[in-house]
């Protein structure tokens, strides 16, 4: 079966800087895949590629069995797209309106269009707010709205990026539930580019993990993981509650095994230590292994769109 994405030996050059290096892909019928990367990886240059807002400088890319550069207005007719910046809302009309206007750009008929709005109206938790201006709906009531409307012609494919940015922990998990139930409709499939490694991990079928506009490995969270040389961590700082708030360095010891963790715990919190950390290993210490750096940071900062100037 044909992929639903297809990327071979892609590259993008902006003003002389390659910022994509042979990116190659692919994200299969009714998958999610996600893109997993710091800030200038790449990711936000793929979704522009995939969604017909710029062209590859080189390689082959294929959207749901179509080139880009021949099939633009076709392709745009097949995929939902959310962007980092919301971009795509009309902030003057209420959310009704936005939902409907986006039906008409699409051609849709008008009666089946006003049910699927009010379809996905409820199914987002809109109804109530359907005729408030989406000018003071709050940041999770607008990320619902965007996703609504990206859904509105019952696109094939559905590209998300930085899905999760600016929502609360109850926002986050209501995302992670909506993106598993639009993956198990039939023919669905969602590309996402996220740097919310706990979310990615919940949601993602696949994950390729990009840097410096390089793809450095992709598969299932679970066969990530198992390229790490160890289960679990022991972590401890001046605190390490004290490290996390004060960004302080944080020191960590490796473990194969969860007794072996747990008796190095109890031997530190003996020797006076206030706050110790065991933890299973996660995504984030499968991008530090591969980027050959064992430092507990951040992998990236908040989302920003960069509108295909640059790369993410």
């Amino acid at each position: 079966m044909e992929p639903v994405v297809r990327f071979e030996a892609v590259d993008k050059e902006y003003r002389r800087q390659r910022v994509l290096r042979g990116v190659s892909f692919h994200v299969e019928p009714g998958e999610v895949y996600c893109l997993l990367g710091p800030n200038g990886a790449g990711k936000t240059t793929i979704l522009n590629i995939a969604s017909c807002q710029i062209l590859a400088s080189s390689g082959t890319v294929r959207i749901l069995g179509k080139d880009p550069v021949h099939h633009a207005s076709w392709i745009l007719g097949q995929i939902g797209i959310v962007t980092a910046s919301g971009r795509g809302l009309w902030w003057r009309l209420n959310g009704e309106e936005n939902l409907m206007r986006h039906a008409l750009l699409h051609h849709l008929d008008t009666r089946w269009a006003r049910k699927r709005v009010q379809d996905l109206l409820e199914a987002f938790g809109l109804t109530d707010h359907a005729k408030k201006l989406v000018g003071v709906y709050s940041v999770g009531m607008r990320a619902r709205l965007s996703l609504a409307r990206a859904l509105v012609h019952d696109p094939r494919l559905l590209i998300l990026d930085e899905p999760w940015s600016g929502l609360d922990p109850h926002g986050q998990l209501e995302l992670i539930a909506l993106i598993r139930n639009i993956a198990s409709r039939p023919g669905k499939s969602v590309l996402i580019a996220s740097h919310h490694l706990p979310q990615v991990q919940e949601v993602a079928d696949r994950v390729g993990i990009i840097a410096q506009g390089r793809i450095l490995v992709e598969g299932r969270p679970v066969e990530l993981l198992g390229l790490l040389p160890f289960a679990y961590a022991v972590r401890v700082g001046a605190t390490a509650g004290e490290a996390r708030r004060q960004g302080m360095p944080a020191v960590e010891e490796k473990f194969s095994d969860i007794s072996s963790a747990l008796r190095r715990a109890e031997d530190i919190l003996r020797e006076g230590v206030q706050e110790v950390e065991v933890r299973h290993r996660r995504l984030e210490d499968v991008y530090f292994h591969l980027q050959g750096t064992g430092e507990a940071r951040p992998l990236d900062s908040a989302g920003r769109d960069d509108g295909g100037r640059g790369s993410r």
